[in-house]
């Protein structure tokens, strides 16, 4: 074996016609596949991005539409705020008008009462009786009896005062009155009288001594 020639053996895989042709239809097969779906990835790809689009027009359509929307309320509110803002200030002349307008008839009518109405200072009565009688008890504090007679004199004086001239007027107020009435139930003299019960059915403006 050694010695003698060496052979070499060549070994093919020999690929015969048929299979050759079966393999090139394999080839295409799968070319035509892949193609294929590239073509329909792209065809979905192209009416993904169609949507996306339309998607955004319609969002932006619908912003746009709020917008105006809202641009309009604000004129309306801002059309609201300059209306009550005018008739609170007409309102408020109005009122100022009036207030002025009554001031003034006030004003007028108190000129008039005032005019009309005659006011004469008071003063205090029996005073110097009053004086006498404190006078005397002082330097009588064990003999009051001798005061006696001043103290007479001094309560008839201040039951002829009890006697005031009263100026009223009824409710009406066309008339004013004036008149002697005797207010000895009143208690102190020159008090306001709020207990004659004649009076309860007039208003009694000034009570003056005559």
């Amino acid at each position: 074996m050694g010695s003698g020639e060496s052979t070499t053996r060549k070994v093919s895989f020999g690929v015969d016609d048929e299979d050759r042709v079966r393999i090139l239809r394999g080839v295409k097969v799968i070319m035509l596949i892949q193609l294929s779906s590239q073509g329909e990835r792209e065809t979905a790809l192209g009416k993904i991005m169609s949507l996306e689009r339309e998607q955004t027009r319609q969002e932006a359509e619908k912003t746009k539409v709020l917008a105006q929307q809202l641009q309009k309320k604000d004129s309306q509110l801002r059309a609201l705020d300059a209306f009550y803002k005018e008739q609170l200030a007409q309102l408020e002349k109005r009122n100022w008008e009036e207030y002025e307008h009554s001031k003034e008839r006030f004003h007028e009518a108190v000129s008039k009462t005032e005019s009309s109405v005659r006011y004469h200072s008071v003063d205090p009565v029996c005073l110097g009786l009053q004086a006498q009688i404190l006078s005397c008890y002082r330097e009588n504090k064990d003999q009051t009896l001798t005061c006696s007679n001043l103290a007479k004199e001094y309560m008839q004086c201040i039951n002829a005062a009890k006697k005031v001239r009263i100026l009223f007027y009824p409710f009406s107020r066309s008339k004013i009155y004036y008149g002697y009435y005797d207010i000895s139930s009143c208690g102190t003299l020159l008090i306001y009288c709020r207990q004659l019960s004649v009076f309860k059915h007039k208003h009694i403006i000034n009570i003056y001594s005559f």
